[in-house]
């Protein structure tokens, strides 16, 4: 959709500000908390890379400017470190103030928060294969699945794949049969892109865990259900937990 004075963006802060969403005004350039009363997402993916503070930026200026909230925007200071992963990823970590390590992986328009301190031996190949089964865009093919996801072989992708699609597809298309299905698991999926967010909610004292994020209700509503078998799977191995935020408001799977 077109920009409008009533556009904003989600953007994420520094981890070390309890990974919190805040928003920005398109026009304005104005950052909240908290999402206006009616507001548009506008991104298909993480509308300004990693998380605040810029890269570049070093971590005494980080550290002031942060702490004064330079240009509007919240978020704590935070030293980075980041290195390429195979597929076009980008794993970053991130030491707060605190002396905590917090990792994400950029992958395309996809950003995965993962803890650290959770998961000690999980490398980023076995975190592709654990959190990526279950994160899908809508108009992803199957064969773009594989290659954000290399360490899963064909036969988990296409059944994972599948059953997501399957679960959609009854939900927005009654009567699909097996021809249908197999026509959309070859071609994108009609609908639109489907951004998600994976990120740790250290804000939320009733859930430790983490927090999946739609770009839009919509969204978020058709995919709920399609997603609830792969985070029940990552929840079982006690890698990760999950669930939807529709207009700002936790939807627990």
């Amino acid at each position: 959709p077109a920009s409008t004075d009533d556009a904003w963006q989600p953007v994420l802060a520094a981890p070390g500000s309890g990974a919190r969403m805040y928003f920005v005004n398109v026009k304005t350039k104005e950052t909240r908390w908290e999402p206006p009363s009616q507001y548009q997402y506008i991104s298909r993916g993480h509308p300004t890379g990693p998380p605040v503070p810029l890269v570049g930026a070093s971590a005494a200026s980080s550290s002031s400017n942060s702490s004064s909230g330079a240009r509007g925007r919240p978020g704590p200071a935070a030293t980075r470190d980041s290195r390429r992963e195979p597929g076009g990823a980008t794993r970053s970590g991130w030491l707060t103030k605190k002396g905590k390590r917090r990792w994400y992986v950029l992958r395309g328009s996809l950003l995965l928060w993962y803890n650290k301190q959770q998961s000690d031996d999980l490398e980023p190949a076995a975190l592709g294969k654990h959190l990526a089964n279950f994160i899908h865009l809508r108009n992803y093919r199957l064969e773009q699945f594989r290659e954000s996801a290399p360490t899963i072989s064909d036969a988990q992708a296409s059944e994972l794949f599948e059953t997501s699609l399957s679960r959609s597809a009854r939900r927005t298309r009654r009567g699909t049969n097996a021809a249908e299905l197999a026509q959309l698991r070859n071609d994108d999926v009609s609908g639109g892109s489907c951004t998600l967010l994976l990120r740790p909610v250290e804000d939320d004292p009733r859930w430790k865990g983490y927090a999946l994020t739609a770009s839009s209700e919509a969204d978020a509503l058709l995919w709920s259900e399609a997603l609830t078998e792969g985070l029940e799977r990552a929840r079982a191995k006690k890698i990760v937990s999950g669930g939807m935020r529709v207009n700002g408001k936790a939807r627990y799977l």
